[in-house]
């Protein structure tokens, strides 16, 4: 199934999908690369420190109580506020 993550922060909008082996209402394991993957999206600069970060935005969400496992909603998407959103 994909998922649809879409995050509103400080770097703006930005949107990832994910390929997940599951159906809504499914509690999946990420995979390594699916992880690195949130971590840096939607800032991938290393010298910036707006401290945005899908995966620990994810998990603040409350569908996860392991930062590497996530929950599948119905909708097959989640909408993220970042610490800084945009307009």
């Amino acid at each position: 199934m994909k998922l649809t993550i879409n995050h509103n922060g400080f770097h703006g909008q930005s949107c990832i999908t994910l390929r997940l082996a599951g159906k809504p209402g499914d509690v999946v394991e990420l995979s390594e690369s699916q992880i690195r993957k949130l971590e840096t999206h939607p800032c991938g600069m290393t010298d910036c420190r707006c401290g945005e970060s899908m995966i620990r935005a994810c998990s603040d969400w409350g569908q996860s109580e392991a930062p590497k496992m996530m929950l599948i909603p119905e909708s097959g998407e989640i909408n993220l506020r970042g610490n800084y959103p945009q307009q």
